[in-house]
């Protein structure tokens, strides 16, 4: 799944400070962070990595004020944002049927157990 910018800030009542329509592929850390992908920020400790993040964008709280490489989208709360985000960027499980396969086959010498 993908979203874009507009989309995301829309989802998570934000503030956008950037392209609304770049897209965005998937979520992760501020320092795992590729192009195309999303990070947050909540704690001014983490500065230094929040300036080298290759993220395209990165929730921060409402009263964030810097600069950064990323577009931002300004929330109340940066962490659950993403974590809302997450939930509908994350791939969908893939559920198998449960059951044998009639082509399945054990050799007569294994053993189970």
């Amino acid at each position: 799944m993908t979203l874009t910018l507009q989309e995301i800030a829309k989802l998570s009542e934000g503030e956008l400070n950037g392209d609304p329509a770049q897209v965005i592929t998937g979520a992760a850390s501020l320092d795992e962070a590729i192009e195309g992908e999303i990070a947050f920020f909540n704690n001014p400790k983490y500065m230094p990595r929040l300036r080298k993040t290759r993220a395209s964008a990165v929730f921060v709280p409402s009263d964030f004020s810097e600069k950064t490489p990323a577009a931002q989208i300004r929330v109340s709360d940066p962490s659950k944002a993403f974590e809302q985000v997450v939930l509908i960027l994350a791939p969908k499980p893939i559920a198998f049927a449960p059951g044998i396969h009639p082509t399945a086959v054990v050799d007569p010498n294994a053993k189970i157990g």
